[in-house]
């Protein structure tokens, strides 16, 4: 018998404990992007039983987490936490219905910046850039989260499913860098130039930030041999298209 995907609304302090399943949404959707942010919207009517979650203020922060269930029990999938950062609707509105919306939760790496004006150059054509000589992409985010995370910014509620020597599934790093950085320069713009570099690879995992070398077997499984999916049994339907508009019967060559 095929089996069904089901999802809900988990609902988390920021940083902090789970509050509770959200039973009640009038309509959600969300997106789960491979090495970037998704992003979520959550219609939800404050005369619900369970709107408690949603009784404050968008400053004292509140995580809502996807989690999914193909009847075996609910799990919460890669890149599924959310920070919510903002909410709409209407004051005449008798079914008190909000949206709210919000980003994945390594959005928060784009308000944790490169600050500590210790380490930039005094002189030559980098001036008053930061450098990472030699560094692996591990080395370069540890040591700015770590340093984040020593000032009381949004590293303190994250934490790190690699390190400096090791990816997320234990393989050394195999490139590193020399790159310069400017002060100020946020580490949601460093993790994409890293990745667009073919440093690595990344993904959440609940509030933990998880980094692979790019391209890595851990993220890139072949099971073309074993997993086959045909049209009327697997896929109910598919797009086609055709055309000839490019065909031609002589080809001039100069």
């Amino acid at each position: 018998m095929a089996k069904s995907l089901h999802a809900r609304l988990v609902a988390y302090r920021p940083f902090g404990e789970r509050i509770g399943v959200l039973a009640e949404p009038v309509s959600f959707s969300a997106s789960m992007l491979h090495n970037d942010d998704g992003a979520i919207s959550i219609e939800y009517s404050l005369l619900s039983g369970d709107a408690q979650a949603f009784d404050r203020e968008l400053t004292d922060g509140l995580e809502v987490a996807v989690e999914v269930s193909d009847g075996t029990g609910y799990q919460e999938p890669d890149n599924a936490r959310f920070v919510i950062t903002g909410r709409s609707g209407k004051t005449d509105d008798r079914t008190r219905t909000v949206t709210y919306s919000g980003q994945s939760i390594s959005w928060l790496l784009s308000k944790a910046e490169n600050n500590d004006s210790s380490h930039l150059l005094a002189d030559g054509d980098n001036k008053g850039k930061r450098p990472f000589y030699s560094s692996n992409p591990g080395v370069i985010l540890k040591t700015l989260l770590d340093e984040n995370k020593a000032r009381g910014g949004v590293a303190t509620g994250l934490t790190l499913g690699f390190d400096t020597a090791k990816d997320a599934g234990g393989a050394a790093w195999a490139r590193k860098y020399t790159l310069y950085y400017s002060l100020g320069t946020d580490l949601q713009t460093i993790l994409s130039s890293l990745v667009n570099g073919g440093g690595c690879d990344w993904r959440t995992s609940g509030r933990t930030l998880k980094m692979w070398n790019a391209d890595g077997t851990a993220l890139s499984r072949d099971l073309s041999k074993i997993v086959v999916l045909q049209l009327a049994r697997d896929i109910s339907e598919a797009p086609y298209e055709e055309s000839i508009s490019d065909l031609a019967s002589t080809i001039l060559v100069e």
